[in-house]
C-alpha cells in the first residue's frame, strides 16, 4: 500500500468524476463520492444517476403532456391564481409564468 496505491486511487477517482460529469450525479459529487469510498462504489453510484439527456427528453416529455392536458380543459380562476401565487413566491421563473399564462388563455379560447 505505498504512493502507487494512492495514485491508483485518486487517478481513477478523476476518472470516475469526469464520467460523472454529463449525468446527473455531476463531477464534484461522483470525484468526492470515489475518494471517500472507493472508485468502485463511485462508478455504480454514477451508472444509477441519470444521463443529462435523458433528464432533458423526460422533463420535455412530461411538459408537454402537461401543456396537453391544460389545453383539453377549460381553465378557472383557480388557475390564475395559483399561477401568480407561484410567480409571486418565485416558484416559477418571468419567463415560465408568461408562457403558462400565454398557455391558461389558449385553453381558454379553445373550451
Amino acid at each position: 500500500m505505498g504512493i502507487g496505491y494512492i495514485l491508483a486511487w485518486i487517478g481513477l477517482s478523476i476518472l470516475v468524476g469526469f464520467v460523472g460529469s454529463s449525468r446527473k450525479i455531476g463531477f464534484a459529487i461522483a470525484l468526492i463520492i470515489s475518494l471517500i469510498f472507493s472508485p468502485l462504489i463511485g462508478i455504480i453510484c454514477v451508472l444509477l444517476s441519470k444521463d443529462n439527456q435523458t433528464d432533458a427528453v423526460e422533463k420535455a416529455f412530461l411538459q408537454n403532456n402537461l401543456e396537453q392536458s391544460i389545453l383539453k380543459t377549460k381553465p378557472t380562476s383557480k388557475d390564475y391564481e395559483t399561477l401568480e401565487e407561484a410567480f409571486r413566491r418565485k416558484l416559477i421563473s418571468a419567463n415560465d409564468y408568461e408562457r403558462r399564462k400565454a398557455l391558461l388563455r389558449k385553453a381558454d379560447e379553445q373550451n
